[in-house]
């Protein structure tokens, strides 16, 4: 039967000593989601590529070697005593293990080696495509998913060829092409991605019960069985379990979220000391949770543009009016931003491109004040939209709201 060595870097020794506990992580720079989220929507036609075998890609030194180390015994599996050399194999390690500590960091900073190598003229690449492939493999990706695109009406096959080219200088392969336009589903950083339509959507599946090695054990909500199993036993754990599972980075759903984290915080209030976690909450919440859910459920099934950029934009970085809008109340405050294009009639088209909110839980704050943090919010959020998609909007105006 064939075997495949798996090395587990995590699993301390009889010391209590493992291999990721003795190495250095180093910088997170990683990144984030968020801004890479941002960067797609601003990208009228997509263009997406998997880099195959991410960290298996990287080699190790030979002092990195040295630490994974192993002897496997020739007459086969078990404990077995007062073995020599003679009786084992030495077996080494030299490609990078995706469990390691340091792997996604030093996996990134590879995927970044290979832009500079493109910006400094190495490769086939047409010279007009570099600065388009140096920017999608430093700030247009996602670990090992990477992210480019063209104006409306553009051509991919180039700039995929391009792509192709680039990460073949650093011994990258990409394991497959997901554009807009083409037939089937795809996901794209947490949301759903219907590529005819060129449409996002979530990708919520909520479990009620435990992960057992990882798997999900339990009933998933449906629209034809949240009321059964509200009614039920239907814990503040359960309900932690369901805010933790509406996974929303730039805030497209984010008022049915925020009703559902409101109710959350007004039962750990109210029933402080005297509900334990694993109780069935009270009835007076199930009503608002049966509709919550529902809504929850059916905008699941909904999709929104992938998008911002309309069709009638022409250019490699069309101009656009950023406006922002914020409000506070006692129970949360939010922010969000827009973005606006003109027509050549004179109209204008505005797309939601990002937003947030926070709860108060039991904080009391003034009317006053929560509007005063929601301006905060918007600034520091219009910040981080501008950071993320200069490369693709040129921002001519400024317009915030309260």
């Amino acid at each position: 039967t064939p075997c495949r060595l798996v090395a587990d870097p995590s699993r301390p020794d009889r010391h209590g000593r493992s291999l990721n506990g003795c190495q250095v992580k180093g910088s997170g720079f990683v990144g984030e989601v968020r801004p890479v989220l941002l960067q797609v929507r601003c990208l009228p036609v997509l263009l997406q590529g998997d880099l195959s075998s991410f960290f298996p890609s990287f080699g190790l030194i030979d002092r990195d070697k040295s630490l994974r180390r192993m002897y496997i015994s020739r007459s086969g599996y078990g404990i077995k005593r007062d073995l020599t050399m003679e009786d084992v194999t030495e077996v080494v390690q030299s490609r990078m293990g995706f469990g390691d500590k340091s792997a996604a960091p030093l996996a990134v900073a590879g995927r970044i080696k290979v832009a500079l190598m493109v910006e400094a003229g190495k490769g086939n690449i047409e010279e007009s495509l570099r600065p388009e492939i140096v920017r999608s493999l430093k700030k247009n990706s996602f670990v090992d998913d990477i992210f480019a695109g063209v104006e409306h009406g553009g051509d991919l096959e180039p700039l995929k060829k391009g792509l192709e080219e680039a990460v073949d200088l650093g011994s990258f392969t990409v394991k497959g092409w997901h554009a807009s336009g083409e037939e089937g589903d795809s996901k794209v950083l947490g949301y759903r991605w219907q590529k005819e339509e060129d449409t996002f959507g979530a990708r919520w599946k909520i479990h009620l019960g435990e992960v057992r090695r990882g798997v999900k054990c339990g009933i998933v909500l449906t629209l034809e069985n949240y009321m059964e199993e509200i009614k039920g036993i239907f814990s503040k754990k359960m309900l932690l379990s369901m805010v933790a599972q509406l996974y929303d980075p730039i805030g497209m759903f984010t008022p049915l979220v925020l009703n559902l984290r409101n109710l959350l915080s007004t039962i750990t209030q109210e029933t402080k000391g005297q509900l334990d976690e694993d109780a069935d909450i009270p009835d007076l919440y199930k009503g608002q949770l049966t509709w919550m859910t529902k809504e929850i459920l059916l905008a699941a099934q909904d999709e929104f543009p992938r998008s911002v950029i309309p069709n009638f934009v022409g250019g490699k970085r069309p101009q656009a009016l950023l406006v922002g809008f914020c409000d506070g109340s006692t129970l949360a405050y939010a922010a969000s931003a827009y973005l606006v294009f003109k027509k050549e009639d004179g109209g204008h088209e505005a797309n939601l491109l990002f937003s947030s909110a926070k709860i108060l839980g039991s904080r009391r704050f003034t009317v006053p004040r929560t509007e005063l943090l929601s301006a905060e919010l918007l600034v520091k959020m219009l910040r981080t939209v501008e950071d993320a998609i200069e490369d693709k909007v040129e921002v001519t105006e400024r317009l915030y709201l309260s």
